[in-house]
């Protein structure tokens, strides 16, 4: 058979041959690509304001108090928006893992790239970059500076372990504190989770809806253990999405706008305290809406192209903006505008967050030209 024969017979047998299915279905990866820099955005929004603290203020956290109706962007964001940043981002993670169903070994191999190396490399160089600075203004300023170097002379090996894993304070109810980096406990309790994912697999294929009510159970009452339990329930639903093929953006999409809109209003005012079942509640309805939303993104050529190119720095953003990034440029603000009032806190909100938002992306994208490896082993290789 001539080379010529040959290729014809092998174009005519690829056009017969039926096309392998893609592991993640494109419109399911468009829409998360959709939501990852717009979801690390809303989460720098939520820690960018005095939010908190008011919230933890009875007398100013009433729907009758004139502070609140001055701070609605705020908590509407805090207590919204924001708030589905991360129960998404944990469906996500564990929908592809279940997808993809790479063997065990390989599945560590990738995390370790994708999250336990950034993980570790942040808080060790951000507090290297501190131990650094107040070295050289000993240097320089010796009479203007206090000579005790932070973290080296009065840190604990407790201390330093405390900051890459969190620590158990006796006299908060046993919840589990943050590490160094606040926000890098999603990829503390996502690393355990992924080595424990071939059980949870197995639970969910078994035991179904007994699983989930368990799960649910344990987030409710049990006290706190090594992961937050919130990201353990939706990392479960992300698995068991993954593994039943269900497409929970479709789901989502049978909402009705005119109807998802009031209902976001109407659970939000009701619901609006910090009791565990309510929060529980509005967290759910923003993820049905933050998925809804999705659509308008990746439906436009233009913003979703946008959004997909946004979407490569949505981790190094992440991991930037705390613990002192942010907390400089609020304090810049507060600096010149010594006005502290419902709209100049507002005014702070929008342009301190967008500030961050803006200069955390461009030091990534300026990283990524001139150091692209560095900016790689940062970002977990995204």
């Amino acid at each position: 058979m001539s080379d010529i024969e040959k290729t014809i017979n092998n174009v005519d047998t690829a056009a017969y041959e039926p096309q392998k299915k893609p592991l993640i279905p494109e419109n399911i990866s468009k829409r998360i690509t959709s939501l990852r820099y717009l979801l690390i955005m809303l989460v720098v929004f939520a820690h960018n304001n005095k939010t908190y603290l008011f919230m933890t203020d009875p007398e100013n956290f009433s729907l009758a108090s004139k502070t609140f109706f001055t701070h609605i962007p705020q908590v509407l964001n805090y207590t919204f928006f924001g708030q589905a940043a991360v129960p998404l981002f944990f469906m996500f993670s564990s929908y592809l893992l279940a997808k993809k169903n790479d063997p065990y070994r390989l599945m560590l191999k990738k995390k370790t790239k994708a999250l336990l190396t950034p993980y570790l490399l942040w808080p060790a160089v951000t507090i290297g970059l501190f131990i650094l600075v107040k070295a050289i203004a000993i240097l320089i300023f010796p009479d203007k500076v206090n000579h005790t170097l932070p973290y080296i002379n009065d840190w604990t090996v407790e201390d330093w372990i405390c900051a890459f894993i969190g620590k158990y304070p006796k006299h908060y109810a046993n919840s589990l504190f943050e590490p160094y980096i606040g926000p890098f406990y999603y990829l503390r309790d996502l690393l355990i989770m992924n080595l424990i994912s071939p059980i949870l697999i197995y639970l969910i294929r078994k035991c179904r809806i007994s699983y989930f009510v368990l799960m649910f159970g344990i987030f409710l009452y049990a006290p706190m253990f090594l992961i937050g339990y919130s990201g353990l329930l939706y990392y479960s639903l992300g698995l068991f999405f993954g593994l039943n093929d269900i497409d929970f953006f479709e789901l989502a999409d049978k909402a009705k706008w005119k109807f998802l809109i009031p209902s976001v209003l109407i659970t939000w005012i009701i619901t609006i305290n910090r009791t565990a079942a309510p929060s529980t509640l509005l967290v759910i309805v923003a993820c049905i809406f933050m998925l809804k939303f999705s659509k308008l993104i990746s439906d436009n050529p233009k913003m979703y192209s946008i959004a997909k190119y946004l979407a490569s720095f949505s981790f190094f953003l992440y991991a930037i903006h705390e613990p002192k990034f942010l907390n400089f440029l609020v304090k810049l603000w507060y600096k010149f505008i010594t006005v502290q009032n419902g709209i100049t806190d507002t005014l702070e909100f929008f342009i301190v967050g967008a500030a961050t938002c803006c200069i955390g992306t461009l030091i990534g994208i300026a990283m990524k030209k001139i150091m692209p490896k560095v900016f790689y082993m940062f970002n977990g290789g995204r």
